[in-house]
């Protein structure tokens, strides 16, 4: 054997097989006949590390490597199963982590679905109260609406009347108005009496004429506007009809009348009520400046 060892030692490549030696790839056969070498007492006492030492230094790494070698089998055997039941859980673990990577994948697409549905869902509910303020305001028209039909229902009698009366107004125009010029232009200055009589007489001239008129004339009504005559009323004109109707001739006149007023009637109805009362002047004739300026 010492020539083959020799021979073997020789080999150039001797270091690189060492060094790429596959020792996962041995079996009990060959450990147990290199055990069977170690511990033979014959070989025994050559194989200690002093013994190889005086024999030659390179034969030292040698047997250190062989022990080593021997040694490691025995703890990879018992390391062995422990690796393949690493591999195995390794697997399992990849496996797991595989399917836990698809899981969580679908997991997102669940969530992104929710998310879009919490979304539509906010967007729905917006819409509702919307709706429901929506119904809410419509009822309450609705009830409001209900309500002034019921109340312009009550109207409608007074409403048909006073298209009737407003149709015979119209009818009775021209022989109202031509009466109601008469008393602006000459009646302005007579008694109420005196004025009723002409009236009277005018309109039955009217009559005979076939002119359309009304047959109870009243100036009230046919020059008169209701709101501006209680507005006149609360100013301190008298509610008469000789008044009321003295204040509509000045208002229809084209110029300012001379009223004969005693008690200063006409002159608080001018300051108050008149469209361009800012700008008139209370005087004194009897005086030579202005006095009092409303």
């Amino acid at each position: 054997w010492w020539a083959t060892s020799i021979k073997f030692i020789g080999d150039v490549s001797f270091f690189d097989k060492l060094r790429d030696f596959k020792k996962k790839e041995l079996d009990d056969k060959t450990i147990k006949s290199l055990g069977d070498f170690l511990e033979d007492p014959a070989n025994k006492p050559q194989l200690e590390i002093e013994a190889v030492r005086s024999a030659s230094s390179a034969c030292v790494c040698m047997i250190n490597w062989v022990n080593a070698l021997y040694s490691w089998y025995f703890v990879y055997k018992e390391v062995l199963p422990k690796e393949k039941k690493l591999e195995e859980a390794q697997a399992i673990v990849d496996d797991l982590t595989t399917k836990l990577a698809g899981k969580q994948a679908e997991l997102k697409i669940i969530l992104d679905n929710v998310a879009q549905l919490q979304a539509e869902l906010d967007a729905s509910l917006r819409k509702k109260a919307d709706l429901e303020w929506k119904y809410d305001d419509c009822s309450k028209k609705l009830v409001r609406a209900r309500k002034l039909i019921e109340n312009l229902g009550g109207e409608k009698g007074r409403w048909g009347e006073l298209a009737v009366k407003l149709k015979e107004d119209f009818i009775n125009l021209t022989g109202d108005v031509l009466i109601s010029s008469g008393m602006i232009a000459y009646l302005g200055a007579f008694t109420s009496a005196y004025r009723s009589k002409m009236i009277h007489e005018w309109a039955q001239k009217v009559h005979q004429m076939q002119i359309p008129g009304s047959q109870h004339y009243s100036l009230s009504n046919v020059l008169g506007d209701p709101v501006k005559i209680r507005a006149w009323n609360i100013d301190g004109l008298p509610s008469d009809s000789f008044s009321v109707e003295n204040a509509i001739v000045i208002s229809k006149s084209s110029r300012w009348p001379l009223c004969i007023d005693p008690q200063g009637q006409a002159k608080n109805c001018l300051l108050y009520t008149s469209d361009a009362a800012d700008d008139l002047l209370c005087v004194d004739l009897g005086g030579r400046r202005i006095i009092k300026k409303k």
